[in-house]
């Protein structure tokens, strides 16, 4: 949304608040997406426009989105939607992390599609332990974006 000529664009000032929320294994190149109570449409798209901005300073990295924090009431479309549309990071590996059966089979859904669709592969697991597992990266330390090992801050955050 442009709102206006001199003016900040709402979504790139919201993604760059959730990139502070973003953490980050050097060592691995991996990002953690912690992702908001509501699974919404806004919400993707808001996880999208962090993780775009922060592959375009750091490259290509893993990434491992956590829904485990996020309510189930979800809207099926949504995901459906989702699943037609590529990674910021697409050549590189996506693991979700969800926490119950439902998400599960939600998810599964969605990697399905995804896959289909042409965009690569997803992994679901059940914990942040199963996600360093799938990855080959047990020996993952994440760090907030910001911090002295993480990435540096971003410009005007």
């Amino acid at each position: 949304m442009n709102l206006g000529r001199g003016r900040l664009q709402r979504p790139a000032l919201f993604a760059a608040s959730l990139v502070g929320q973003l953490l980050f294994d050097q060592t691995n190149k991996i990002v953690l997406v912690p992702f908001p109570e509501k699974l919404t449409r806004a919400n993707f798209d808001l996880a999208d426009a962090a993780l775009a901005m922060f592959v375009a300073q750091k490259g290509s990295i893993d990434t491992i989105i956590d829904f485990s924090n996020t309510r189930e009431d979800v809207d099926t479309s949504v995901i459906v939607a989702r699943a037609y549309a590529p990674w910021p990071a697409r050549e590189r590996r996506h693991v979700l992390i969800v926490s119950s059966d439902l998400m599960e089979g939600v998810f599964r859904m969605y990697a399905f599609h995804h896959a289909a669709a042409g965009f690569g592969a997803t992994q679901i697991v059940r914990s942040l332990e199963g996600a360093l597992v799938a990855l080959g990266a047990t020996n993952a330390v994440f760090d907030p974006i910001g911090s002295s090992r993480g990435m540096q801050a971003w410009p005007g955050a």
